[in-house]
């Protein structure tokens, strides 16, 4: 009877992640695709002040100064975005997989996910 509920409890987790790690790739698919826009953007628009539009030069002025500000901005937002699901995985996965908090045994396979998961995020 416990064999048949850790199995249960295991598929549960492995269907889990893989819905995680579908929406996952998913999000960071649409993060990097709005980047891609917004790099073709300004792209376009420093060759358009190159030939001389002169329409342009004062959005040219106003994001010049701002573009080391806007990729930090990107870059922390990217990693801060990476790291942050994986406490709320981790707390999810406790909550569903982990009926009795004081049974330490039930603990490990959920640390051990989530240290994969988090080595997977920094990697």
């Amino acid at each position: 009877m416990i064999c048949v509920w850790c199995c249960y409890k295991f598929k549960f987790l492995i269907v889990f992640f893989l819905i995680y790690f579908l929406f996952y790739f998913i999000y960071l698919f649409l993060l990097y695709f709005i980047y891609f826009i917004f790099f073709i953007f300004y792209s376009l628009m420093i060759l358009l002040l190159f030939y001389e539009m002169k329409l342009l030069a004062f959005i040219g002025d106003f994001f010049t100064p701002m573009l080391p500000f806007l990729l930090f901005f990107y870059s922390s937002l990217q990693y801060s975005l990476l790291l942050c699901p994986a406490p709320l995985i981790f707390i999810l996965v406790l909550s569903l997989s982990c009926s009795n908090p004081l049974n330490f045994s039930l603990y490990c396979p959920c640390i051990f996910s989530f240290l994969l998961l988090l080595l997977f995020f920094l990697l």
